[in-house]
């Protein structure tokens, strides 16, 4: 269960935790492979260029992986 601070954000530690089991390569990074995966596991199915269009959102500096810094600003 997702833990919260008072503003209503997730934690840094629930954050981190879920962006440790997004990575199964030990990277430190999300990579493309890993994020589709992620993503149809919360039962989202989308093509290649809906994909890339998520990626780029969350990529901010278009490295082509999502840092946990990027990761949560999304959150």
């Amino acid at each position: 269960m997702a833990s919260f601070t008072l503003d209503g954000r997730p934690d840094a530690e629930a954050l981190r935790q879920s962006f440790n089991a997004i990575v199964t390569d030990g990277s430190g990074t999300i990579d493309r492979a890993e994020f589709r995966r992620a993503l149809e596991d919360l039962g989202f199915e989308l093509s290649s260029s809906e994909l890339t269009a998520v990626m780029e959102r969350f990529d901010a500096n278009g490295d082509g992986r999502i840092s946990l810094r990027e990761f949560t600003r999304f959150a």
